[in-house]
């Protein structure tokens, strides 16, 4: 099979894709079907956090099943959108050590010392 430039763009976008919609499952564990699941890994997470959930108010008496899958929708959005900034937040800890680097480097180079003296 010819592999062209066309198909080799849309292998990688789709790969991007699923790398990025994937990347909060990674750390955080959840079930479309299932808040309380969700609830356990955000409070895991985040040392307690409380999620809100209560699965005997929230989950029970819904007159229509595909208004609580809508709701449980949205409140696994609202999650994932906390998760994405703690991933984004916790790439930029784990390379803040270059951000030092940089800005001692140049106020090294300003105050004419060497490094460690």
């Amino acid at each position: 099979m010819k592999l062209t430039e066309s198909k080799l763009r849309e292998m990688i976008r789709e790969e991007l894709l699923n790398e990025a919609a994937s990347s909060y499952k990674k750390v955080f564990d959840y079930d479309t079907h299932d808040p309380s699941q969700a609830c356990r890994s955000f409070s895991s997470l985040f040392d307690g956090a409380d999620c809100g959930y209560s699965e005997s108010g929230d989950s029970y008496g819904w007159n229509d099943d595909t208004n609580w899958l809508k709701a449980t929708a949205e409140y696994h959005k609202e999650m994932f959108k906390i998760v994405d900034g703690y991933i984004t937040a916790e790439k930029k800890a784990m390379t803040f050590w270059k951000t030092q680097e940089k800005i001692f480097k140049k106020w090294r180079k300003t105050d004419g010392s060497k490094w460690g003296s």
